[in-house]
């Protein structure tokens, strides 16, 4: 990425406003019960420029997905099992098409919950992704990070989902950006995003 926050790479130059993207997220930690046990839930949540179909359609088409998330492989319908490219896998546990979905996420021998809802405001799509986990020695090592903060990358790239002029996959980034959300991970964890 060079100064004006352009990322190069083959003479591809994609405009990415990092700071405006990261700042355009909301973002919420709560504590909750779930299953009768202590968890937390990781919150984030923005608007995007494009119909609800295309943002729907960016979420739940496989071909689509690897642009701003990682290869995924399965059937995304009700009750199907899906599994991403070198992390976690699941089931698609409620489905409404261009409203919501939830699915759990299954990694490292834990079970969290994902659910991403879409919403209307000022006239733009809301997508609102919240990970649910029960707490545990993770989640006192990582905070909040535990539950995936990468997301914001994610959610940084969804608007390339319906630009012609794409960025490399995730899969191919440079070492430098998988650093900086490692420690970006890390940071959240020690910035009091903890059980109180």
């Amino acid at each position: 990425m060079d100064q004006s926050g352009q990322h190069c790479k083959k003479g591809l130059i994609v405009d990415f406003d990092v700071k405006g993207n990261l700042a355009s997220v909301e973002r919420s930690v709560a504590f909750l019960e779930k299953e009768a046990r202590p968890a937390s839930a990781v919150t984030l949540s923005r608007t995007y420029d494009t119909a609800i179909e295309d943002l729907w359609d960016a979420l739940t088409n496989l071909k689509r997905i690897p642009r701003w998330f990682a290869p995924v492989s399965g059937d995304l319908r009700l009750g199907g099992r899906y599994a991403i490219e070198g992390n976690a896998s699941g089931t698609v546990a409620e489905c409404e098409r261009l409203s919501h979905f939830k699915l759990t996420w299954e990694f490292a021998g834990d079970v969290s919950w994902v659910e991403m809802r879409i919403s209307v405001e000022d006239a733009k799509p809301r997508l609102t992704l919240t990970h649910t986990a029960l707490l545990s020695p993770h989640w006192d090592e990582y905070g909040a990070g535990a539950v995936g903060w990468g997301g914001r990358w994610a959610f940084s790239g969804w608007r390339f989902t319906w630009q012609s002029r794409m960025p490399p996959s995730p899969t191919k980034w440079s070492s430098q950006l998988h650093g900086m959300v490692g420690r970006s991970s890390m940071a959240a964890a020690r910035v009091g995003c903890r059980q109180p």
